[in-house]
């Protein structure tokens, strides 16, 4: 292991004082500036310090002497906490020993770097440094730190389980490949990479829960604004009947109109107001007669159609759609049967630039903004369908799923 970050941390705790030690989030980053060649050793000096390694030396000493139990208990509490091993954990305690002016007894003990005190700078002045050497595995090169990094990333902070493990192992491999090692080798340069990883893995999670909570958020007020706006608009609508109703031989003009508008409560949807005072209410008696409560007359072409224009409830597929309507009994009836391609073409014009608008508003409820099936075919894979947004017809694969609206003959 390189003493340079000790070193470093001594000049640091020198300049900004020993309560530096306790802001191991800050300790981290100025290591990681001042030392971004060491990220292992910088990894572990952390590591020690989040688990209050420096609070406790200063606690368990005497006379700037650490007894050994006190030295064994650190070493072998963060050699369990964080996954270390004991070598490394061994150096983090007597590296923050030494920072700490502290003297480990029965030790070889790091020898503090000698500080220029004159000078403003952060840099020691050059001086050797005795420690015990250690055999330790190879450090983790800068050229595949990044590599390290971004792997910890996609695993998370449950890396080392074994259901995450086989997440992350097809990155592993190509890291093996690189670098010609094995995996467990890999997997201990992961031990040391993870704490400089763990503040930010925490503040993305922290980010995204935030966005998901707004996105939830803004996702219920959409639907809060829509059903507030679907519950004015039905009252708008009842309000327009009736002002038209009252107008001297169906006539107004924009002064009116204006005044009506304005006597709306908020929001107020004015494009499809128009829409319908135009061209829904004014000419619904023409066309459509009530049969009863389940169906209505199209007094052009005799034909019954269902009040409701999704009785089932969902889209359905072609085939689906032709045996759901031919078992259908409904209000009393069970002739039904899907209108042809001609049948709801001339149906839908009805209803004009919007026919589920027009529909809706009159007589008709539950008239999707979608499209809708016709009984003609056009060879074995496809139908005619209708689309009850815009009006527009098209031939389409019967596998897709539309809405069905059953109608039958008048008897």
């Amino acid at each position: 292991m390189n003493d340079a970050p000790i070193i470093k941390l001594t000049a640091l705790t020198s300049y900004f004082g020993k309560d530096l030690l306790d802001d191991y989030n800050r300790c981290d980053e100025l290591l990681s500036d001042f030392c971004c060649e060491y990220c292992l050793e910088v990894s572990v000096l952390i590591s020690a310090l989040r688990d209050r390694c420096a609070n406790e030396l200063l606690e368990g000493a005497d006379n700037f002497i650490v007894a050994s139990h006190v030295y064994e208990r650190l070493v072998t509490r963060l050699q369990n906490n964080t996954g270390i091993m004991r070598e490394y954990a061994e150096w983090a305690i007597k590296g923050i020993s030494a920072v700490l002016e502290l003297i480990i007894a029965d030790s070889t003990i790091i020898q503090l770097p000698v500080i220029d005190q004159s000078a403003n700078s952060l840099t020691p002045m050059a001086s050797p440094v005795a420690l015990d050497v250690i055999k330790l595995p190879t450090l983790i090169p800068s050229e595949y730190y990044e590599n390290i990094c971004n792997i910890l990333l996609i695993s998370g902070n449950n890396w080392k389980e074994p259901t995450v493990w086989a997440k992350i192992d097809g990155h592993v491999k190509q890291l093996c490949a690189k670098t010609n090692l094995g995996a467990h080798e890999i997997r201990n340069w992961m031990r040391f990479a993870w704490p400089s990883v763990e503040h930010h893995y925490e503040v993305q999670q922290i980010k995204e829960q935030r966005e998901n909570l707004e996105a939830e958020i803004k996702l219920q007020e959409e639907n809060q604004i829509k059903e507030q706006e679907a519950c004015h608009f039905s009252n708008h609508i009842n309000l327009l009947r009736a002002w038209l109703g009252k107008l001297p031989n169906a006539r107004w003009d924009f002064d009116k109109w204006d005044t009506f508008v304005s006597s709306l409560d908020s929001p107020v949807n004015i494009n499809d107001l128009e829409y319908c005072r135009d061209n829904g209410i004014a000419n619904y008696n023409e066309y459509y007669k009530n049969e009863d409560e389940y169906s209505i007359i199209h007094l052009k072409t005799r034909l019954v159609w269902a009040k409701n224009g999704d009785i089932a409830g969902r889209p359905m597929r072609y085939d689906d759609a032709m045996d759901w309507v031919k078992n259908l009994n409904y209000g009393g009836y069970s002739d039904w049967r899907l209108p042809s391609e001609g049948e709801i073409k001339f149906f839908t014009k009805q209803g004009g630039a919007k026919p589920s608008v027009w529909f809706n508003i009159n007589g008709f409820i539950n008239v999707q903004r979608n499209t809708y099936w016709s009984s003609c075919t056009d060879g074995a894979r496809s139908a005619w369908v209708v689309n009850m947004d815009d009006g527009g017809s098209n031939c389409l694969f019967k596998v897709s799923a539309f809405y069905a609206w059953p109608v039958r003959n008048v008897k």
